[in-house]
């Protein structure tokens, strides 16, 4: 059948895509589609192009309908390279569009063939997590939600040992999408991190250090771009892994300790009522990376998260206690990034030191 649909396929098609494409049609190129074969490949772009017109343009439900079953059944019908590259290459240059029904149909089109592919598109894949991020950006609302769908689709067609690899091209992509304070509209919508969180939690608990590195700073970067009613359902799905990892850190190089240290520090500052229920791990850990002795970098870190911490803990004359006895029981290094511990904490909870500190301090 396929070696008959190579010789077929190029006469019917002309006659099966010409405008106004009727049911009876879409419904025929559906068959044949999923019977072409590599004469597939070569015709993409001139089936594909008609196909969304009509999409774009047609108010006949029958017929949308028709054209949809016809575009699942051709996405799902590609099977070689060259088929993939046609596409790929459309699909991208559709995203970029000026007209935002285009780029929603890009995304669509994108999200349907994820759902039904069995190719390998893994040479893509940063190509689309750059794209479908920076498209929850979008200005176009319909965008957004199209866009949201077709990257939910694409997280989950990707096996769970391969999306570490996707951890710093998505991170650099969230720090130049929206701004520190400027929220992601596609943030905002139903679910709205959580495509993005499979990708940002394997490479921080498995990636390699640079992987740990950047996702932990692509948590930082979600909840300053993140309202704070839908951030609020993944606090305890962010915050713990971050102080498991730092946690079991021993090994780490001081740039991933770091990294997860200024997260945490993100979310006490952005979001620090959501984050009431860590506070006890957080000051151990703080405490504890405050002495670190390999890094003056994670000391200091750790100094400015316990000054952030104590913004909104009110029990401070106990943590006033242990720095004063860590800075006479340490050498001058440790005990100078103790100090300025200190100095932050009491800074920021003064109202709340007690007399005897005070004297300590």
């Amino acid at each position: 059948m396929t070696v008959r649909a190579s010789t077929v396929f190029p006469v019917l098609i002309p006659t099966l895509i010409a405008p106004p494409i009727t049911v009876f049609n879409a419904n025929a190129l559906c068959q044949l589609v999923t019977v072409a074969g590599d004469a597939l490949s070569k015709r993409l772009t001139q089936i594909l192009n008609p196909l969304v017109r009509c999409i774009e343009s047609d108010t006949d439900d029958d017929i949308k309908e028709a054209v949809n079953e016809t575009i699942r059944a051709l996405l799902g019908s590609i099977s070689d390279a060259e088929g993939l590259n046609t596409l790929m290459l459309l699909l991208l240059g559709w995203a970029k569009n000026e007209g935002p029904v285009r780029r929603v149909s890009a995304v669509t089109f994108f999200g349907i063939f994820c759902q039904e592919t069995k190719l390998d598109f893994s040479l893509y894949r940063v190509d689309w997590i750059r794209t479908l991020v920076s498209l929850l950006d979008d200005s176009q609302m319909e965008v957004v939600e199209a866009t949201w769908i077709a990257l939910d689709s694409f997280v989950k067609a990707i096996g769970k040992d391969d999306v570490e690899v996707l951890v710093i091209p998505l991170r650099k992509t969230i720090e130049s999408t929206g701004a520190p304070g400027r929220y992601v509209p596609g943030f905002a919508v139903q679910k709205g991190i959580s495509p993005v969180l499979p990708i940002i939690l394997a490479g921080l608990t498995g990636g390699s250090n640079d992987q740990r590195e950047q996702a932990a700073y692509a948590i930082g970067d979600l909840v300053e771009r993140t309202e704070e009613a839908a951030l609020k359902p993944y606090t305890t799905q962010l915050t713990g892994p971050l102080i498991r990892v730092i946690t079991q850190a021993t090994n780490f190089p001081p740039a991933v300790k770091t990294a997860i240290l200024t997260a945490l520090m993100t979310m006490l500052d952005v979001v620090p009522t959501f984050v009431k229920p860590f506070f006890p791990q957080l000051q151990r850990t703080f405490c504890k990376s405050a002495s670190d002795p390999a890094s003056l970098a994670v000391r200091t870190r750790a100094a400015m998260a316990l000054g952030s911490l104590f913004k909104s803990q009110t029990r401070v004359d106990p943590l006033v206690t242990e720095l004063v006895g860590g800075i006479r029981g340490s050498d001058d290094s440790i005990a100078a990034s103790l100090a300025y511990a200190l100095s932050l904490v009491v800074k920021n909870a003064f109202a709340n030191v007690g007399e005897a500190s005070r004297q300590f301090s």
